[in-house]
C-alpha cells in the first residue's frame, strides 16, 4: 500500500509538471490526455512489470539499509564471549519483539483498512448524495428546447447558472432558465458542450470522481482532479476553436467571459465530486482560458517527441516494480547451482501460513539464521528455525512438542521443547486427560492430522484437527492399545504456541493455485549427497505442477520417504511462497508442515517423472 502511495504520488507530480511545462508548446488536448496515465494507475490493477527505473528501487535500498540497524543492535546483547546476564526486561522484550511487531503491524493494517473504508464510503455517498439530488433538481424544472447532432437534448431548466453537460448513460445539454445571450453566443455555447459531449467529458468525471473517492487520503489525488477539470476545459476550448472555426476565437472568449460574470463559483469540494462540466469557470482559470484561446498554441513535433519520451520514463518510474523483486532468489540458482561440499540448508526462516512466506523476507532471515546459529547452539544435530532450536535430544521429563517444518533439512523431524509458563500449563493440560479413551481400531475417516504430535515421557499424542488426539502409552500393557481423546483446550494452547514462536502451522494443499516459479533444492543419495538448486518457469510444467499438488490426497499417518532430503518452493502469483517436502525414494508424496499428501505423476507407485523435469541438476539414477 504504502509502495502504490508513493508511485501514485510521483506520477501526479510528474504529470502537472509535465503538463504545465508543456502549457505553451503543446495542443491543450494533449495535455488533458496526460491524466490517462494517472486514472489508469488509480482505478486499473495492471500487473507489474520489472523496471530498473521504478522509484521502487530507491526505497527498497532506503529500507535495506533501515533495517541494518537492527542487527547491529541485536548482536550487541548476543555476545557469547559476556559473562553478565541481558536485565530480565530486555530478554523479555528480545523474545517477543519479533512476534510482537507482526501483530502490531498487523493490528495497524486493520486499522488503516478500516479507516480507508470508512472514508470511502463517506465520500461515496456524498458523491451519490449531490449526483442525485442535482439530476433531481434538473428533471423537475428541465424544458426540453431540441437536440444537437447525434441526438444529444438541450433542456433549460432552473436552479443552474452555468450551461453545462450533465449525465451518464443519457447525457444532455442543460441552459440556465432565461439566460440572457444573443443567438451567436447561444451557439457558441452550444458548440462548447457538444465539444465535452465528443471528448466524453460525462464520463470522465465519473471516473475523476471514483478516484477521488477510493483515494480520499492522498491529497495530491485532490488536486490531481482539480487540475483535470482545468484541463478538460482548455482542451474543450481548443476543440471547440476546431469545430466553428480559429477565426470565431474573440467572440467565442467573449461568450465566455459574458456566462462567467452570471455565474456562481462552486466550492473545491463540489467541483471535484460534481459530475457536471461547466462552460464557466474562475477569474483565474478564465484569464489562462482567454489567453489560450487569443494565442491558439500549436504543437510543435520536438515538443511532442519530448513530451512522449517523458511519459515512458514517467511510466517507467511508477509503474514498474523494483528490478529483480519478483525473481532474485529464483534467478540466483537457476543455473543448476552446486552448493559446496557440506553446506548446510538446517537454517529455519520466517513462514505467513504453514510454509507461505513473503519472499522479500527470504534471504535476510535466511542469513540472520546462518549467522546466529552456532551462536545459540554447537550440536551439530540442531536446527535453528525462524531463530529457535529445535533439537532431536528429547527430554523425557518435559512436553516435546514434534515438528516436520518443510525446509530442506538433515533429519525428518524435530522436538520443539517449550519453556517455562508454557511448559508448566503443557503438563497441567496434559495431566488432566482421561487415562483412556475411545478406543481407536484403525484409520479415522474425515479426520486430518495438524502436523505437529506431542511427547510427554512415554505418552504419545498423534494432534488432529478439531482437537483430537490419538494416544498411547509405551510403558502400557503388552500390545498397548491406542485411544482417541479429545481437548480443545490443549490443541489452541499447542497451536498458538507454534504459530508465536515457528508461525509453524496447517495448510490445505488445494490452495496451491496461479504458480509462476518452482524452485528444488535437493541433497539425497540421487545427488551423491551434494546439494544442487533448480528453477523452473515454463508455464507448461508449473500448470502439471499445479495439478498435480493441488490435487494431492491426504495420507493418514505421514510418511517417511525422505522427504527431508528436498524441498519444493512453489512461488505463487498472490507474492506468497509454500514450500514443500518432496519425497526422494520411489513414493510420490509430499508434506507441508508434517500433513502429507499423494500426488502421484504417474498410474504406477513412481515419483522419478517430477524430478526428471529438473534437467541441469546431475542426478546419479543407477546406484548399482
Amino acid at each position: 500500500m504504502i509502495d502504490f502511495i508513493i508511485t501514485s504520488s510521483l506520477l501526479i507530480a510528474a504529470v502537472l509538471l509535465a503538463s504545465r511545462l508543456s502549457e505553451k508548446r503543446v495542443n491543450p488536448c494533449i495535455r488533458y490526455a496526460l491524466w490517462l496515465l494517472a486514472a489508469i494507475k488509480l482505478l486499473v490493477p495492471l500487473p507489474e512489470f520489472e523496471s530498473n527505473m521504478s522509484i521502487l528501487n530507491l526505497t527498497n535500498e532506503i529500507e535495506e539499509q533501515s533495517v541494518s540497524y537492527i542487527f547491529v543492535d541485536h548482536s550487541i546483547f548476543e555476545d557469547s564471549g559476556s559473562e553478565n546476564e541481558i536485565p530480565a526486561y530486555l530478554q523479555g522484550e528480545k523474545e517477543g519483539n519479533i512476534d510482537k511487531g507482526i501483530r502490531t503491524n498487523t493490528d495497524a493494517a486493520q486499522i488503516c483498512r478500516s479507516i480507508w473504508l470508512i472514508g470511502a464510503a463517506i465520500f461515496f455517498c456524498i458523491f451519490v448524495w449531490s449526483s442525485l439530488c442535482f439530476a433531481g433538481g434538473l428533471r423537475r424544472s428541465r424544458k426540453r428546447l431540441g437536440k444537437m447532432r447525434g441526438g444529444l437534448p438541450i433542456y433549460e431548466a432552473f436552479g443552474i447558472t452555468s450551461p453545462c453537460l450533465f449525465g451518464f448513460f443519457s447525457p444532455a445539454v442543460y441552459l440556465p432558465e432565461n439566460m440572457e445571450l444573443s443567438k451567436e453566443q447561444r451557439n457558441y455555447v452550444m458548440a462548447h458542450e457538444y465539444t465535452h459531449y465528443r471528448h466524453g467529458d460525462h464520463i470522465w468525471t465519473l471516473v475523476r470522481c471514483m478516484c477521488v473517492v477510493l483515494h480520499w487520503y492522498n491529497p495530491l489525488v485532490w488536486l490531481a482532479a482539480w487540475a483535470a477539470i482545468r484541463d478538460s476545459e482548455l482542451a474543450c476550448d481548443a476543440g471547440t476553436l476546431k469545430l466553428i472555426g480559429q477565426e470565431h476565437n474573440l467572440p467565442y472568449g467573449k461568450a465566455l467571459i459574458e456566462i462567467a460574470k452570471k455565474s456562481q463559483s462552486q466550492p473545491f469540494s463540489m467541483q471535484v465530486l460534481g459530475c457536471a462540466t461547466s462552460a464557466a469557470g474562475g477569474k483565474k482559470e478564465m484569464k489562462k482560458r482567454i489567453r489560450m484561446i487569443a494565442e491558439q498554441p500549436r504543437t510543435k513535433v520536438s515538443a511532442l517527441l519530448l513530451l512522449f519520451i517523458i511519459c515512458i520514463n514517467i511510466v517507467g518510474c511508477t509503474f514498474g516494480a523494483p528490478a529483480g523483486e519478483k525473481a532474485a532468489e529464483i534467478s540466483e540458482n537457476s543455473g543448476g547451482y552446486e552448493a559446496e561440499p557440506g553446506e548446510s540448508f538446517t537454517d529455519g526462516y520466517g513462514e505467513d501460513e504453514a510454509g507461505l512466506k513473503d519472499e522479500g523476507e527470504e534471504t535476510e532471515k535466511e542469513e540472520s539464521g546462518q549467522a546466529e546459529q552456532g551462536e545459540i547452539s554447537q550440536n551439530p544435530d540442531d536446527m535453528n528455525y525462524r531463530e529457535v532450536i529445535l533439537t532431536r535430544q528429547r527430554d523425557e521429563g518435559e512436553v516435546c512438542i514434534v515438528v516436520e517444518p518443510s525446509v530442506l533439512r538433515d533429519y525428518l523431524s524435530y522436538y520443539y521443547i517449550p519453556e517455562n509458563g508454557d511448559q508448566e500449563q503443557l503438563k497441567k493440560l496434559i495431566q488432566e486427560l482421561p487415562a483412556e479413551g475411545e478406543v481407536f481400531d484403525g484409520k479415522w475417516e474425515g479426520m486430518k492430522e495438524t502436523g505437529w504430535r506431542l511427547v510427554y515421557g512415554s505418552r504419545h499424542f498423534t494432534a488432529f484437527e478439531d482437537g483430537y488426539y490419538l494416544y498411547y502409552d509405551e510403558d502400557g500393557t503388552e500390545g498397548f492399545a491406542e485411544y482417541l481423546i479429545r481437548s480443545g483446550e490443549l490443541s489452541d494452547y499447542v497451536q498458538n504456541i507454534l504459530d508465536e514462536k515457528l508461525e509453524y502451522r496447517s495448510f490445505d494443499a488445494a490452495k496451491i493455485e496461479n504458480i509462476i516459479s518452482a524452485r528444488l533444492d535437493v541433497c539425497s543419495v540421487f545427488t551423491d549427497r551434494n546439494t544442487y538448486s533448480q528453477t523452473i518457469t515454463e508455464e507448461e510444467v508449473l500448470e502439471t505442477f499445479e495439478d498435480w499438488f493441488s490435487n494431492g490426497k491426504y495420507i493418514f499417518g505421514g510418511a517417511d520417504c525422505g522427504n527431508e532430503c528436498a524441498c519444493l518452493t512453489l512461488t505463487l502469483a498472490d507474492g506468497n511462497v509454500v514450500r514443500l517436502s518432496v519425497a526422494t525414494d520411489s513414493c510420490p508424496n509430499f508434506a507441508i508442515n508434517g500433513v502429507y499428501y499423494d500426488y502421484r505423476p504417474v498410474s504406477v507407485w513412481d515419483n522419478k517423472e517430477f524430478f526428471e523435469y529438473f534437467d541441469e541438476i546431475p542426478w546419479n539414477w543407477d546406484l548399482s
